[in-house]
């Protein structure tokens, strides 16, 4: 029996994450501020597919499918694959990346998802993926602009898949993608870095649901950065260097607040990922629809639960 059995509402609701393996990660072309001047760090390849693997089996240990895109040479962030774009049932909006070296990422990914059955289309506004639209509920996300992301790409979005995109203005170099500084726990409840949005979007947040707001001084500890198995209530996050007092204060904040919303934490040590900027919700994006179940054309709006009208103004 699964250790975790007593706590899955849901047994037969199985996550399918898609994941790349980082063969060949680098950190040769800076893209974000945690890779620039003094910041920049030689990448420890040997160490990240080790501790990558081990991400990948705790994943399959708690009833995970994972979907790999075959590692690309000369693609340094590919392992990112919440920047590759997002899933919206049958269709996968690919990235139109703003970062420097990482467009060469899209065709691997498109060809091998399109082997799955999934319908990829492009927006032709820079888009980096899941990590800047982070799904609240059927049919409705927020979409996080200002940094990396547009505005006018989720307008397309919205218009090609039949969703709604809530607003959310990223305003520091540090937190660059929402989910920097947003995790959607579930419909009711979010933790918030308040530091990484502006203030209409955190007023935008606390008309939505539960707003918890993470300690001040954390907020580059990957606090947000988590991965959610929610049919088993468990929430993987790579804030884990107990040595240092920031990350301390976060694991422990983070203990208590996800006992409060009914999530079990487990710390995963992804440390190899810092000279990327990037942590553990970096390294998945979400797949709904698998196998999928039909194809619409490209352009088509997808089928999806038409969002509640009755929404704050994005």
């Amino acid at each position: 029996m699964d250790v975790f059995d007593h706590i899955q509402p849901d047994p037969s609701d199985k996550p399918v994450f898609l994941m790349c393996r980082p063969v060949f990660l680098s950190t040769k072309i800076p893209n974000n501020t945690f890779m620039e001047g003094k910041n920049h760090e030689e990448a420890d390849v040997p160490r990240a597919l080790n501790q990558m693997d081990r991400v990948s089996h705790v994943f399959e240990s708690l009833g995970v499918e994972i979907l790999e895109i075959p590692p690309q040479k000369g693609a340094q962030d590919q392992v990112y694959t919440a920047n590759i774009g997002m899933c919206i049932g049958n269709t996968f909006v690919l990235a139109n990346y703003k970062a420097p070296g990482r467009a060469i990422e899209v065709e691997p990914a498109r060809k091998y998802l399109t082997s799955l059955g999934y319908n990829c289309i492009q927006p032709p506004f820079f888009f980096e993926g899941e990590a800047d639209c982070k799904k609240w509920k059927d049919g409705i996300y927020f979409g996080g602009y200002g940094l990396f992301s547009t505005n006018e790409a989720f307008d397309w979005i919205e218009k090609q898949c039949g969703v709604r995109i809530l607003r959310v203005k990223e305003m520091e170099e540090a937190q660059f993608h929402i989910d920097c500084s947003l995790m959607v726990v579930d419909e009711e409840n979010f933790i918030v870095s308040r530091k990484g949005i502006s203030k209409e979007s955190l007023a935008l947040l606390k008309k939505c649901g539960n707003v918890v707001l993470a300690p001040d001084g954390i907020e580059t500890t990957g606090i947000t950065n988590g991965v959610k198995i929610e049919n088993k209530r468990i929430y993987c996050s790579g804030a884990f260097n107990p040595e240092q007092p920031d990350y301390r204060k976060a694991m422990e904040w983070l203990l208590e607040a996800m006992d409060k919303l009914n999530y079990t934490v487990i710390f995963l040590d992804v440390d190899s990922l810092n000279p990327s900027g990037a942590d553990l919700s970096c390294t998945v994006c979400n797949m709904e629809n698998y196998p999928p179940k039909s194809l619409a054309p490209t352009g088509q709006s997808v089928s999806v639960q038409q969002p509640n009208q009755n929404l704050p103004p994005s």
